[in-house]
């Protein structure tokens, strides 16, 4: 089965190189690689050109943007120029176990009519940590039931491989301001192509520079910081709020009436309404009628948090 791998890159000089050699040193090699940097700064670009060429890695292509265009929009252009029908997603920094093109087309092989594959995770900061020089056992891989928290994606896009028929389906949805993770990942829980192989096959690594990343808690000294971590965590869950409610309503304007899409926008302006407005008494009435649209307790109880201690939508 022939692949693609795509790699968006910005600023990832210090780590990129790890990033590369567990790609370069796969068990079963894709049939290309395509890299696209968003104008680096710190030579990050120059280094993986020099990377290929030393490698005399001839199937492998390095391209810089004219201008930044940042990374939602740079992956989701590198996905269109993949050549073959199976695509790996792959960020700068993270570290690939040495089997994970081999394991996750296994899983693609066996289940034709999937278009979404992922794998377990785990994150990690440091190189020392992890050993990827063993490959790893082989365990079940099985479908995901679309359930109403189809929206919440259980591992990061890095994650993925992809059938180009999902990025076909997805482009009529997706928009510049959504992460391609998102985008891909809803439009296969709708289609119910989505499979689970349970390796763990990737190390996604936290830092500071990481589009992910995520400030540890720390104990607020006083109430103006408390709050102030209230009002990001509020700006953050509106945002995620009407992000999902837009692709929702662009899906819905295409398809069939859809139960579980038509519930999950009910809910989602239900939040913004209760978060903007510091309705403590629909947040209430909202856990008794759509208590599982919650992906986690935490997750309510973060809401209950910024209902309390943020300024709302001022």
């Amino acid at each position: 089965m022939d692949s693609s791998v795509v790699i968006s890159t910005f600023n990832g000089i210090a780590f990129v190189e790890e990033q590369l050699n567990s790609i370069r040193k796969q068990t079963v090699a894709p049939r290309e690689v395509i890299i696209a940097d968003d104008c680096s700064t710190d030579g990050t670009f120059e280094f993986i050109k020099e990377y290929i060429e030393i490698n005399k890695l001839d199937t492998w292509n390095v391209s810089r943007n004219k201008r930044n265009i940042g990374w939602k929009k740079n992956f989701w252009q590198l996905i269109k120029k993949a050549k073959y029908e199976y695509i790996f997603l792959a960020d700068q920094d993270d570290i690939w176990s040495l089997n994970k093109i081999e394991a996750l087309l296994a899983s693609a092989e066996k289940y034709p009519q999937g278009e979404l594959f992922y794998s377990n995770f785990k994150s990690f900061e440091n190189f020392e940590e992890i050993n990827t020089l063993e490959k790893v056992k082989l365990k079940n891989t099985s479908q995901v039931v679309c359930d109403v928290n189809f929206t919440t994606l259980p591992a990061p896009g890095c994650t993925f491989l992809i059938k180009r028929s999902l990025y076909t389906e997805s482009s009529k949805y997706w928009d510049s301001d959504f992460p391609h993770d998102f985008s891909l990942w809803v439009t296969a829980m709708l289609r119910e192509t989505v499979y689970h192989n349970e390796n763990v096959l990737h190390y996604w690594r936290m830092h500071k520079s990481s589009a992910y990343y995520t400030v540890p808690y720390k104990k607020m000294s006083n109430l103006v910081k408390f709050r102030d971590n209230a009002n990001k965590i509020f700006i953050k869950r509106r945002n995620v709020a009407h992000m999902r409610i837009a692709f929702l309503e662009k899906w819905q304007s295409i398809n069939d009436r859809n139960t579980k899409v038509q519930d999950s926008l009910i809910f989602e302006k239900k939040r913004i309404l209760y978060l903007e407005n510091k309705k403590i008494c629909m947040y209430i009435r909202s856990i008794f009628n759509y208590r599982e649209f919650y992906s986690s307790f935490d997750s309510m109880l973060a809401d209950f948090y910024i209902i309390l201690f943020s300024g709302g939508a001022q």
